[in-house]
């Protein structure tokens, strides 16, 4: 199978894809229009394919070559953000623009999306040279709602077993063409924060009268900038940012309440984030008491966990793209801060995740993820459609035991235990 030549030939349907899903982005658990679009695209393939409610899409490509059985899951997340797109990306008009306003593809996932149909749809069109079964997830709700619960509780009550996952991200840090595969930590823990402060209301004239809950939220605020310095290690990663605040209607009235949201990302839940943790309840505390106000901190939201790349699986990916496209594409960036939903899979099968670069700066793209401006190389794709077959093929064909753990308890325990409080 010419891996490369036939992602060159799929260019033009893997541009169609993602200017389609941009076109026309769906906020998260509102995906609808977009899996109806999957899957009619899959089924013009001649691809298997089912929807999971709430969870997403799953295609079945069952390969006809005798080989050990295998199966391995190829992933996409298809979820929009809420943001208005600006008409420009960094230089100049986009070729596409969100025709749904307030809201944008921001983060790929529309490239992510395409990316994996046009894998897909080579890989079906090539099931005698596929030694196993090849999944395809086109998975709901990544930023931040969780769906992937609902897919995971699928394939445990229909006994969907995976051998490894695969996903891929677009990275505005690597050039375009670029792709980084690394062992270990690729991706952080993301643990939410929301803390409310409640005080007592009055008028601004008199704060003696009253109990300012702003004043001990600013509190809060400072004294977390410290625990960094004062609470982790130096040789762990750690990084936090408060995003919303929340309180009064009017300049004149001390509000009864105040509210703050943000989230604090590490690789290591011990040796950075639990003792992050537990400094910021001690903080609220103490802090609460100075000001006579009462203080809820709370931490508990989706589960998560850092991408920690399976080295075996790594090295299988790295040596599958170098036969495509040479040793040259493969380039060195750093883990992200970044959180993802794609480290629970890993519940099942042993995993990896890699960085395909987007930026070409004489076409404008290369802006941050999660902001207006931000747009890809569609050049790029070519890469990444190249990625996911050339992993999918060797993994199969692999004779190699891979050393993983899967989860012993049931994805609703893990789901129920799943808080940071």
């Amino acid at each position: 199978m010419d891996i490369k030549k036939l992602a060159e030939d799929n260019f033009d349907l893997v541009v169609k894809h993602r200017r389609h899903i941009h076109r026309f982005p769906e906020l998260s658990r509102m995906e609808f229009e977009t899996v109806k679009y999957i899957i009619t695209e899959l089924k013009r393939c001649g691809i298997e394919c089912t929807e999971v409610p709430d969870g997403g899409v799953l295609g079945f490509v069952r390969g006809t070559k005798p080989g050990k059985g295998k199966t391995v899951l190829l992933r996409a997340d298809i979820d929009a953000l809420p943001i208005q797109e600006s008409e420009m990306n960094l230089t100049k008009k986009r070729e596409v623009r969100s025709e749904n306003p307030g809201v944008m593809h921001a983060c790929g996932h529309d490239a992510h999306a395409a990316m994996l149909l046009a894998a897909g749809k080579i890989l079906n069109e090539n099931k005698d040279k596929l030694a196993g079964t090849v999944l395809l997830c086109f998975e709901r709700g990544e930023e931040g709602a969780g769906n992937i619960r609902w897919l995971l509780e699928y394939f445990e009550e229909k006994n969907i077993r995976f051998d490894c996952a695969f996903g891929l991200h677009v990275d505005q840090k690597l050039p375009s063409g670029a792709i980084f595969f690394r062992d270990g930590y690729i991706s952080a823990i993301a643990m939410p924060i929301y803390i409310k402060v409640t005080g007592r209301s009055g008028h601004g004239s008199r704060p003696d009268l009253s109990v300012n809950p702003i004043d001990c939220i600013a509190a809060i605020i400072n004294a977390m900038h410290a625990v960094r310095m004062r609470n982790i290690s130096p040789f762990e990663q750690l990084t936090f940012s408060i995003c919303t605040l929340k309180a009064g209607t009017t300049l004149n009235i001390i509000p009864d309440t105040a509210e703050m949201s943000g989230t604090a990302r590490a690789y290591s839940m011990e040796g950075a984030m639990i003792p992050f943790r537990d400094a910021i309840k001690d903080i609220c505390k103490s802090c609460g008491e100075l000001y006579g106000c009462e203080v809820d901190a709370n931490f508990t939201s989706k589960v998560s966990r850092s991408i920690d790349n399976n080295p075996q699986c790594s090295e299988i990916a790295r040596k599958a793209i170098k036969k495509v496209h040479g040793e040259e594409v493969l380039q060195p960036t750093n883990p992200t801060m970044g959180s993802e939903t794609f480290p629970l899979y890993g519940l099942f099968a042993p995993m990896v995740f890699g960085r395909l670069g987007i930026t070409r700066p004489e076409i404008g793209a290369g802006a941050e993820i999660h902001n207006q401006y931000f747009d890809i190389d569609e050049e790029s794709m070519k890469i990444g459609i190249a990625a996911h077959i050339a992993y999918a093929v060797d993994f199969l064909e692999s004779e190699e035991v891979i050393d993983h753990s899967p989860s012993r308890e049931s994805v609703k325990e893990f789901f129920k235990k799943g808080s940071f409080n």
